[in-house]
């Protein structure tokens, strides 16, 4: 078992595509017995089933084509993606307007903001931001996902292919079940440019 671990450790498209196909193992079959984790709602089954399907399939595609489009972090820092509001620390409400700056506009559709929960470590994509090239500005509206008093992490990342079909495929599930389950693993291919922390009243 340790040998198995250490190799899912080295070889993260391989751990990638094992979290992949455990999900989807666990949506099919509405749980884990010997873990006593149970998923009743055909719902989340289903969702718990489709996320794992596409993770197991980016995981694939990464061992496929080890290559990575963006995600040299070099190649990233060109573009110098920054937050500028909200400032680390402060307390925020929970619809609010996240702005940054760039040296370098991206290619359309490689930049998505992200939320990172600090307590489970599951992320949540968001939106793409609007960039103003006149003043090297950029902004998108923010909803700040779960209860009151959750601290997060706000992202501006850098998608890949990876990333990006990823992205899709969460969205267009999000929109036909209403349900929006944080996600355990991102694709290597996504580098997070940016980040502050807030605490959402």
């Amino acid at each position: 078992m340790e040998k198995i671990f250490n190799a899912l450790i080295k070889n993260t498209p391989l751990a990638v595509v094992v979290i992949g196909l455990a999900l989807v193992l666990t949506g099919a079959s509405g749980g884990v017995e010997k873990l006593s984790l149970k998923v009743q709602e055909p719902i989340w089954r289903i969702v718990l089933a489709a996320i794992g399907g596409v993770v197991a399939g980016l995981g694939a595609l990464l061992l496929l084509h080890p290559k990575r489009e963006l995600d040299d972090p070099v190649r990233a820092s060109e573009y110098k993606l920054k937050i500028t509001h909200p400032l680390e620390g402060t307390t925020v409400e929970t619809k609010m307007q996240v702005d940054g700056t760039f040296e370098r506009r991206p290619e359309e559709g490689s930049v998505m903001l992200i939320e990172q929960s600090t307590r489970s470590g599951q992320y949540w994509f968001k939106r793409q931001p609007v960039f103003d090239d006149a003043s090297n500005r950029w902004f998108a509206d923010w909803n700040i996902t779960g209860s009151t008093n959750r601290e997060v992490f706000i992202y501006v990342a850098l998608l890949g292919k990876a990333g990006r079909a990823l992205a899709e495929y969460y969205f267009r599930v999000g929109e036909a079940t209403q349900q929006w389950p944080g996600i355990i693993t991102l694709p290597p291919d996504i580098v997070m440019c940016d980040h502050v922390r807030v605490m959402r009243k």
